[in-house]
């Protein structure tokens, strides 16, 4: 991971969407020297603080390290997982998410994609699938 091109992504993204650093730092309670120390100092990022640098800007954390140039995760059937799938705990196009998990070869590949998915998600949808998850398990422990 080059920490410089984190930051630069960081500040392309933010040019993309006209925001300034400034006020992305801000919102997302950041320190004001972040993307100097990304670029000078070599700072590694927590996951936390990319995961509500990629929520703000509304791309993967993938994305955001350099690691893929796709702004939201793709399934292996190139059908895109994001935040916007998910409406009051309600899975729109679940038939293509259905579709994706099940092309899958593994178990873990099926939890990465899940996490990457939810990575992907702004705060509000990533509480939606929470409660949701809460309110599964808690019919299937009465069931």
């Amino acid at each position: 991971m080059n920490n410089a091109q984190i930051a630069q992504n960081i500040k392309d993204e933010c040019k993309t969407k006209k925001v300034p650093v400034s006020k992305l730092l801000e919102d997302c309670v950041i320190r004001k020297g972040f993307i100097y120390d990304l670029e000078k100092r070599d700072y590694t990022p927590s996951v936390e603080i990319m995961g509500k640098i990629a929520d703000y800007l509304d791309v993967s954390v993938d994305y955001l390290l350099g690691r893929t140039n796709n702004l939201k995760v793709q399934t292996n059937n190139n059908t895109a997982i994001t935040g916007s799938n998910i409406v009051n705990g309600n899975v729109e196009n679940s038939s293509n998410i259905n579709t994706a998990i099940l092309r899958n070869n593994t178990i873990d590949e099926t939890a990465e994609q899940v996490l990457n998915a939810f990575q992907s998600m702004t705060l509000a949808d990533k509480a939606k699938v929470i409660t949701l998850i809460a309110e599964l398990t808690e019919k299937n422990k009465t069931a």
